[in-house]
């Protein structure tokens, strides 16, 4: 059975500032994927709509599936929690209303063929899933340090050969470099997890990268092509796990 996949940014909140009302939540990044990139995987599909608050309706920008205002939803489907990054797939799904519970806290709600859903359901049965539950914008640098490491894991592979002058901490084949422009001096730390870097990223002399993703925008398993960051320039230490919380960002 296919299930239509919605997912719905929460009410307007102190934590969420300065992204709240000004681009859904769910195009945020949590690890090295957006959390909408996350919940595809996780259901299997791509996300029909995204409910968001309503001036946020018609919202714009490549890849970004149709934004709109919260209606009623016909089964089967699976509505998400933009405030939730799934790890893994889903598990099997009753063939009833249930919640997707993390922890204690609802992050879904799934609505079999025939049903309807207008709202959260506090009676359907729960359903335990693993993830992170977001509840603000540090909660973006926390994932970081919860989820990179394992999401970088399946990205390496083929890979430019690392430039003479460069200095490798850990293991050489966890560095993957992809048209990026890497200067002499640079250090790649690969002692807490991958490093995979693509075009449009500059390493300068002397800077140190750590478990970090870095490049242009990359297709996803759904055919969309999903916004990266876009430029980067590494220089001096990037001692911690880094990833743009949006779609892009600059670093120096």
């Amino acid at each position: 059975m296919t299930l239509t996949l919605y997912l719905l940014d929460p009410d307007p909140s102190p934590g969420w500032i300065p992204f709240a009302g000004v681009r859904p939540l769910a195009e945020l990044r949590a690890g090295a994927h957006l959390v909408r990139e996350r919940w595809e995987t996780f259901v299997g599909t791509e996300t029909a709509e995204i409910f968001a608050l309503p001036h946020l309706a018609g919202f714009a920008e490549a890849g970004v599936p149709p934004v709109i205002a919260r209606h009623a939803v016909r089964g089967p489907a699976v509505i998400g929690s933009s405030t939730f990054a799934p790890r893994g797939l889903a598990p099997a799904l009753p063939p009833e209303p249930f919640r997707l519970v993390c922890r204690g806290i609802t992050v879904g709600w799934g609505v079999p063929a025939g049903g309807s859903w207008e709202g959260p359901r506090p009676e359907a049965r729960p359903v335990e899933v693993e993830g992170l539950v977001l509840h603000g914008v540090h909660d973006c640098v926390r994932a970081l340090e919860a989820l990179l490491r394992d999401d970088l894991l399946p990205l390496v592979g083929d890979s430019d050969p690392i430039p003479r002058g460069s200095t490798v901490v850990g293991d050489a084949a966890a560095v993957v470099l992809r048209e990026a422009a890497v200067e002499p001096g640079a250090v790649f730390d690969t002692s807490a997890g991958p490093i995979v870097l693509e075009s449009g990223v500059e390493v300068r002399a002397r800077g140190r990268t750590r478990n970090c993703s870095a490049g242009r925008s990359a297709p996803r398993r759904s055919g969309r092509t999903a916004r990266s960051a876009a430029r980067c320039r590494i220089a001096g230490s990037s001692g911690t796990p880094t990833r743009p919380t949006t779609g892009s960002w600059g670093t120096r």
